[in-house]
């Protein structure tokens, strides 16, 4: 019965594993949280359809249009691997001067992500004069998240983030770009970022039988 189930694909995500035992006939029974129940004859099967998340943090430079402080990479000033609600180094930071400035970052990825659902990107950062319509703006290369958008940053130094929904792939993940602009109508102005990472909601593919509960006696 399990290699009937499976076939030759030992390896699939448990959306895709409970997908394909919808097609195959099963019939589904109930749902506790993440936890959907199913029933073929005299068999059952308790799936769970939990999504992970995890972190991707800067680790190159594609666009390098703000200043850093001090000088060298730019990645180097925003990659703290420090996680929201937690404080920074801000010793190191990309100061944005002048208007439409970009800077794009490549980013780390994460392993076994048959699907991605959601990037939201997070920003430990500042502007001058929000009032007059000093801005930061962040975005990605994901197809359908590549429009600019307001983190909101005041003149006082906190995080905020975007977010973006689609669905992507292993290899979009892998490709990921980060990028921000800033947007500095008024001479002046300025912003500072300090940190920067994403939060990636994904489905994880890995072996299914870790992840389902069988019951039953024809096995």
């Amino acid at each position: 019965m399990i290699n009937k189930l499976f076939g030759n694909k030992k390896t699939m995500s448990c959306q895709e594993f409970y997908e394909k035992l919808l097609a195959d006939g099963w019939k589904r029974t109930g749902q506790v949280g993440s936890l959907v129940s199913l029933r073929y004859n005299d068999l059952k099967i308790v799936v769970d359809l939990t999504k992970d998340t995890g972190y991707v943090d800067p680790n190159g430079d594609v666009a390098t249009g703000w200043t850093p402080n001090p000088a060298g990479t730019h990645y180097t000033c925003i990659d703290d691997g420090t996680r929201q609600p937690s404080t920074p180094n801000t010793s190191d930071l990309l100061n944005g001067t002048s208007n439409n400035a970009i800077d794009t970052f490549n980013m780390t990825t994460l392993s076994s992500a048959s699907s991605v659902t959601n990037v939201t990107i997070w920003g430990y950062g500042t502007v001058s004069d929000s009032g007059v319509g000093n801005a930061v703006h962040g975005y990605t290369n994901l197809t359908g998240a590549t429009t600019p958008t307001n983190f909101s940053f005041t003149n006082t130094a906190s995080w905020k983030s975007i977010s973006f929904s689609g669905t992507w792939t292993q290899a979009n993940l892998d490709g990921l770009q980060v990028s921000i602009k800033n947007i500095f109508p008024v001479p002046l102005t300025s912003a500072h970022i300090y940190a920067l990472y994403c939060v990636i909601t994904y489905t994880s593919s890995t072996t299914t039988a870790n992840n389902a509960l069988f019951f039953g006696t024809n096995f």
